[in-house]
Formats: structure tokens, sequence, C-alpha cells
């Protein structure tokens, strides 16, 4: 289970009932905290957040739990992270369960405006003078009490533009979830028409923030497992 960006493992998926309700459905949770985020290592250069590296902190963790394959939940980059680690290393991956991801990520060819902005936002003494969609990113960094020059490199990090044929070589079942409202995410309908099989839920009502925790979501997500026999726990 891989986190957004400025978020962690307790925001995202502790705090909200995830950990628990995945335990109850006979599954093994395991989730972290990205780098540069809660309490994993500060990391202030925007190549150390590489997607390379965030993909070896993802397997990583699986190394750690020896679990040689698993479905990978993400949510907004995190994700991002979870695609990236099924178009790389699609052996370890059972199954997808991805939310809050559109083609409004850079990493499907948006531009969204100018980046840096964002970045900057977050290291500035006074954020007032930034735009709302800025001012949206440290906001929420200072509300989940996060090193916010970690978050500007981590914003800053390099990205790998997902090509069409990227998206269509993933043979893992998927799920998408998105808010009807997410402005963030964007559309995620060329993601959906492009992995072969992928099931789409939108949830009625919910944006970029409420939708991580929705009842919907969680519904949406166990009915998925429940279609995939390999990898619950026995009782």
């Amino acid at each position: 289970m891989i986190h957004g960006f400025a978020s962690t493992f307790e925001r995202n998926w502790l705090g909200t009932g995830w950990m628990e309700a995945i335990a109850r459905a006979r599954w093994r949770a395991l989730a972290y905290d990205q780098r540069g985020h809660g309490h994993s290592e500060k990391r202030y250069h925007p190549a150390d957040y590489a997607p390379e590296r965030l993909v070896a902190d993802a397997l990583a963790v699986l190394d750690a739990a020896r679990a040689q394959r698993a479905v990978l939940m993400g949510y907004s980059m995190g994700a991002r992270i979870a695609l990236e680690v099924a178009i790389t290393h699609p052996a370890r991956v059972l199954g997808l369960a991805l939310g809050g991801i559109g083609s409004g990520f850079r990493d499907f060819g948006s531009a969204r405006g100018d980046r840096e902005t964002v970045a900057r936002a977050l290291e500035a003494e006074d954020p007032s003078v930034f735009p709302a969609a800025a001012r949206f990113y440290r906001d929420f960094a200072e509300e989940t009490r996060q090193d916010r020059c970690a978050l500007a490199a981590c914003w800053r990090r390099p990205i790998r533009v997902v090509e069409p044929h990227d998206l269509a070589a993933i043979a893992a079942p998927t799920l998408l979830v998105v808010g009807e409202r997410d402005l963030v995410a964007g559309d995620v309908e060329p993601l959906a028409r492009s992995i072969a099989g992928a099931r789409l839920v939108r949830l009625a009502g919910k944006d970029h923030m409420t939708a991580v925790g929705a009842r919907e979501h969680r519904r949406s997500v166990l009915e998925f497992l429940a279609t995939l026999t390999v990898g619950r726990k026995e009782d």
C-alpha cells in the first residue's frame, strides 16, 4: 500500500481504516512511508526521487516481507509508483488497485502549468503570494507535519512519461478508482481504455482529498480483492 504525495501511511491507510479492512478480508497488509515522507529518511535532491528509486523502495519492502508477489495498492503519487512497478517488474504484481490517478499527471503528458510553483510554495517563508493550487500542497504538508524541503525535492523529481504501449502490456488485473470531482488526477478514461480488462469506479461527490478514505472506495477494493484467489491468507 503506497501513499500519496505529502501524506504518510498512517494518514492514507491506518487512520482511514484501510489496514483493518484489508486484514479482515484475510490479506496481509503492508504499508510504508515513502522516502522523504513521514518517518522515512529525508532526501533533498530531486534525483533521489527518480522513478527507479521509488520502485526500488517498493520492491525492498516486498523483499523484506518475503513477498514474491503482491497486489499493489496506491493512491495518487503512490498509484503512479505502483503502476511503474507493474510496468518494470510485472512478475512481482498479482493485481493493481490504483486510486486518484489520471491523465492530469505529468507522467501521462500533462504539462500542468508551472510545476516549479508548487516546489517554491513548499519552500517559501510566506506562501500567501502563491496561487491556490500551489498552496493546496503547502497546506497539506503543514497539516501532516512534513519536511517541506524534502517534499519540494520530491516534487521536482524526474519523470518518466508513460507510453500507451506501457499500459497495454499490463497483464495484472487492474482496478481504477477516482472521485468524480477529482481535478488533481484528471481524466482517468485514457488509462482505463489502455489497460486490458481494467475496471473503473467513479466515486460520486468525491474529490482528490475525500476519495482516498471513502467507504465506497474500500468496498470497491475489497470486491476486487475477492476476485483474486491467490494471495489471500488461509484461515
